[in-house]
Order: structure tokens, then sequence, then C-alpha cells
């Protein structure tokens, strides 16, 4: 798999992983920020999807149930503060945790 990312202005932020859970999870508080508190706000985010399958909506909480559904190897783009803000994700089947693989991407 190939991914290619083009940054029109910004700064791109360290890339981390996070395993989803069978509750709601949403992109850390700290990796929204480009200090980690309130400066420079993301207006970005790249997200891949390993080993499993999750659920993602926007500012309500997926469930296993409900949501949209991104199956492993697949990927979402964030493309600006709000989605990133409000992204919410969830495993897609309950004990079966993926691995998320994130990119912000800071408009500083």
């Amino acid at each position: 798999m190939s991914v290619q990312v083009a940054v029109d202005e910004g700064v791109i932020g360290v890339t981390y992983t996070v395993a989803t859970t069978d509750a709601a999870q949403s992109i850390a508080t700290n990796k929204k920020y480009f200090d980690g508190v309130s400066k420079g706000k993301a207006t970005g985010a790249l997200v891949t999807v390993a080993v499993k399958s999750i659920r993602f909506a926007f500012g309500v909480d997926p469930t296993t149930s409900f949501g949209h559904l991104c199956n492993a190897d697949g990927s979402i783009e964030l493309v600006s503060w709000q989605e990133v803000n409000d992204f919410r994700f969830i495993s897609a089947a309950s004990g079966q945790a993926a691995t998320l693989t994130i990119t912000i991407r800071y408009g500083v």
C-alpha cells in the first residue's frame, strides 16, 4: 500500500498510533494543537486503519452498529479543524481492536 501526502501549507506533526476499543474515542486533545495545549489548531489529519475494521462518526459517538465503516487497510482524510475535532472512532466489532496510525497537519 502506498499513501501520498501533500502539504499545501502548515506543518506536519508527529505520526502516532492508537488502538481502538469498545468505547468511542477521539483524537487526543494534546494532539489537536501544535503546542499540545491551545495554539496552532490542527487543519487536517491522515488516519490509516490496520488489523481490524473501525466505525467512525463526526460529533456523535459511533457504536459497533452505527457510523461509517472503514475496513483494515483503509484510510480517512480529515481536511479541517472541525473534522479533526469532531472525529470519533470505535472498534467495528466488540473485542477486535484496530490500530490507527494518525498524522496531524497544523496551520501554524
